[in-house]
């Protein structure tokens, strides 16, 4: 485990930096294409990573965390579309409504990174077992939280019409914080499921977020501001 902790640093600072020079360096890509490459980069990484290398574990909940950023587009598509509180502008890239395409993998960054760290302090006994869905939402917000800080500067999505704290929508704050829980929960009850009922798994994943969201939205812009 300890290996596997300091192999997993390693690939982050190694991806965080190809990932500023893909994003800032005048490369003369669209924002979409460069987006696009570090979304392929990231998965071809840990695929490499954890079926070749054996590396890093965690192999079910990685391909679990794809599988759900595929649905992941749904709750962005309600928000840009039926909501109109966030944008994805033209990067040159296709989409899925108003979704840019490649958020269907982008996702799965945050969801695997938060329950992996989770549960690799449960194995270290870090942190009680009982304890993990709430820390991976917790570790989830804050990936959000720093996601929403940055990708208004490149420009990936930004959210319009609402408070903010700087450039983060407040209402999503507690909807990604059980996003992530949500998530670890789900996960933790799909490792001796049938493939089909893995998709129903994940695809509740966004629903619940979708829901989660609305409800946020709700009372947060209506009721307290």
């Amino acid at each position: 485990m300890p290996n596997e902790i300091k192999n997993l640093i390693i690939f982050l600072i190694v991806f965080s930096s190809i990932a500023i020079g893909i994003l800032f360096l005048p490369l003369g890509l669209a924002t979409g294409k460069r987006m696009a490459i570090l979304v392929g980069l990231f998965l071809l990484s840990m695929v490499y990573l954890i079926e070749i290398r054996k590396a890093i574990g965690g192999r079910e909940l990685f391909y679990f965390s794809l599988l759900t950023s595929i649905f992941q587009v749904f709750p962005d598509w309600f928000l840009s579309k039926v909501l109109g509180v966030l944008v994805f502008p033209e990067d040159g890239f296709p989409k899925i409504g108003t979704v840019s395409m490649y958020m269907a993998g982008l996702w799965t960054i945050p969801l695997f990174l938060s329950a992996k760290f989770s549960r690799i302090l449960a194995a270290q006994a870090v942190l009680r077992r009982n304890f993990v869905h709430f820390t991976t939402g917790i570790i989830a917000l804050i990936i959000f939280w720093i996601s929403e800080e940055t990708m208004h500067l490149i420009p990936v999505w930004y959210a319009k019409n609402v408070h903010t704290i700087s450039h983060s929508a407040i209402y999503v704050l507690p909807a990604e914080f059980l996003l992530g829980s949500f998530f670890s929960f789900i996960y933790s009850h799909s490792k001796d499921a049938l493939f089909i009922n893995r998709i129903l798994m994940a695809a509740s994943v966004s629903i619940f977020y979708t829901g989660a969201l609305a409800l946020s939205y709700l009372l947060i812009e209506n009721y307290i501001y």
